[in-house]
């Protein structure tokens, strides 16, 4: 049997000529309980939907489309993560966004959120290595790119077989690659980090 969110009592069984949310859908085992229910304060709500613990506190309740969690502050949606913030720390200001330092989005320890702007946010994802290709600062070069066919040696190779007069398309069949990618590797346009000893 269901146990009502306010008194931890039983919940009775909807009768057939209850409407459908009779008791609030018959979460509270009575009027009085819904009332009282319903009138709870925004830190009650928050903390019995919270496992606190040593490090990250994980949010209980359902999250959104994006993986953070929700709950209803001041009458709308809001991000439990920024409430905890305002609860525990005060005030957002208006055009800064509440961080997770433990990349965890259904953390909302206060001790591992703190503000910053849009940019600070994409640089912090930047620089822990979560970003998409086109955001990173460093993107991976040579061998360490998942789509790479040739190796540092191989472009050494590639290069001293263009020195002897060898054509791009005889180099390409050799290594396997196009002739496109043979010119772009010779010219340096493509593999940039890796040096040929003169």
């Amino acid at each position: 049997m269901k146990k009502c969110r306010a008194c931890d009592g039983p919940v009775p069984r909807r009768r057939k000529h209850e409407g459908p949310r009779a008791y609030s859908s018959r979460s509270y085992c009575s009027r009085s309980c819904c009332t009282l229910g319903l009138k709870r304060t925004t830190v009650e709500r928050f903390l019995e939907r919270v496992t606190v613990g040593a490090g990250c506190w994980l949010w209980l309740g359902k999250p959104n489309g994006a993986g953070y969690g929700m709950i209803s502050h001041n009458g709308r949606g809001e991000r439990a993560h920024r409430v905890s913030w305002m609860l525990h720390r005060g005030a957002i200001p208006d055009g800064i966004s509440v961080l997770h330092h433990c990349d965890n989005r259904m953390c909302v320890n206060p001790a591992h959120l703190f503000l910053g702007t849009i940019a600070d946010n994409n640089a912090d994802m930047c620089q822990k290595g979560r970003a998409r290709y086109w955001f990173r600062v460093n993107p991976p070069r040579g061998v360490k790119h998942h789509r790479a066919k040739l190796t540092d040696a191989d472009v050494v190779r590639i290069r001293e077989a263009a020195k002897t007069g060898l054509s791009h398309r005889a180099i390409a069949e050799t290594f396997g690659v196009s002739r496109p990618t043979v010119t772009r590797v010779v010219a340096a346009k493509g593999w940039k980090h890796v040096e040929v000893s003169p």
